[in-house]
């Protein structure tokens, strides 16, 4: 077979995190190469992989940090906003949520130390 004008040419994989080049592990895919790098640099388990981006003769792959709150704050419920849907919290700590809120604005004390070290944890 014969082709004319084509140039084949291997592309190297590269993965970037931050400012690091991280090499190249052959036999992995992508999400094997960050779970690697993750017993090194263990704010990769929660990242995410962007990519691939053709760069010159490179296929560059960038792990990113994912961002996001975990819950919500007391400021947030105080303005009415409400509890993100894929956040679920079980009867009892909502309940305990519902008479810190309710306190905050009726003026009376928050729950005691106990109770919301519970909520806490």
């Amino acid at each position: 077979m014969e082709t004319t004008g084509t140039t084949l040419r291997r592309v190297k994989r590269v993965f970037k995190y931050n400012s690091l080049k991280l090499d190249d592990i052959e036999g992995m895919d992508p999400e094997e190469v960050k779970d690697f790098y993750a017993n090194i640099y263990p704010e990769l388990s929660q990242s995410v992989i962007d990519g691939p981006t053709l760069s010159g003769n490179e296929e560059v792959y960038e792990f990113k940090k994912t961002v996001g709150t975990k819950g919500i704050t007391v400021k947030q419920i105080a303005n009415g906003e409400k509890m993100p849907a894929s956040k679920t919290l079980d009867i009892e700590t909502s309940g305990k949520l519902a008479n810190i809120f309710s306190n905050i604005h009726s003026g009376t004390p928050l729950l005691p130390p106990s109770e919301v070290q519970d909520i806490i944890l």
